[in-house]
């Protein structure tokens, strides 16, 4: 009998012991939940979302996504415009040979332009076939140029892929767990990385013989614009794609307020 007091005294100690555990679990848990709740109301379910782990997604329509899609469309109006004209390059006279005075040329993504000796502009694609002096003898010529002009144009195709699928976050936040706020993010983020490549691939074109005989045989060359001048529609192409870098944070921003949360979060 006594030699199992012992095992006894033992059995009952352990058995204290996970009782008195178990308790304090069980009143951690309750503590964590009335301090969840306390949280919520004092300063609202916002203030308490890093606790959960599923975002509660508020509404889609707020002043932060508003301004963001205002933007978007802005921007691509402006990257649009500085597109189609060819006012990239310019150069007010310039003698191409002993008899030939060119006035006022101008040099684009895709096209190039000039006045002839009537004063009427005459405006060619690098790629048309014509009898022109001063166009490009192959496209090969104008690679960075067409390069430029490609690269340029995926990035604005993008960026206005990404206002739809902002419209879209508009109506429907989140799809399958997944923010249309994040998708918008990627996209733009991929637009202004295309739109960047783009502007600086642009004065590469200046070592072709098509530029040079514009803006010097000597002095043009890679990102060296000899005797031309940057025309509007490049430093408009700038700024658009400078206020573009900003449309990725403010798809982010978007996000969290659409999910009530006031803190920076990426996702």
């Amino acid at each position: 009998k006594y030699s199992e007091c012992p095992t006894l005294i033992v059995c009952n100690l352990l058995v204290n012991m996970a009782e008195d555990k178990g308790s304090i679990m069980r009143a951690d848990i309750l503590d964590m939940h009335s301090s969840n709740a306390t949280v919520d109301k004092v300063l609202g379910p916002a203030s308490n979302k890093r606790f959960r782990h599923e975002p509660v997604t508020v509404s889609g329509i707020s002043f932060i996504s508003s301004l963001w899609l205002f933007f978007i469309l802005a921007v691509s109006g402006a990257l649009i415009v500085s597109f189609v004209f060819p006012t990239w390059v310019t150069v007010s006279s310039v003698r191409i040979n002993r008899d030939l005075v060119v006035q006022d040329v101008y040099i684009g993504l895709f096209w190039y332009c000039r006045d002839d000796s009537n004063g009427t502009q005459q405006c060619e694609r690098y790629d048309a076939s014509n009898d022109d002096p001063l166009a490009p003898s192959s496209l090969d010529d104008v690679q960075a140029f067409f390069a430029a002009c490609v690269i340029y144009a995926a990035g604005c195709a993008l960026l206005l892929v990404s206002f739809i699928v902002g419209l879209c976050a508009y109506c429907k936040p989140r799809a399958s767990g997944v923010s249309i706020f994040l998708i918008a993010f990627f996209i733009q983020l991929i637009a202004v990385v295309l739109l960047v490549a783009g502007l600086l691939i642009f004065p590469i074109g200046f070592d072709s013989s098509f530029a040079k005989q514009f803006c010097s045989e000597v002095h043009a060359g890679v990102y060296n614009k000899g005797a031309c001048d940057l025309g509007w529609a490049y430093f408009l192409a700038m700024i658009a794609t400078a206020i573009a870098m900003y449309l990725p944070a403010l798809a982010i921003f978007s996000m969290n307020v659409s999910d009530g949360v006031t803190a920076y979060v990426c996702c």
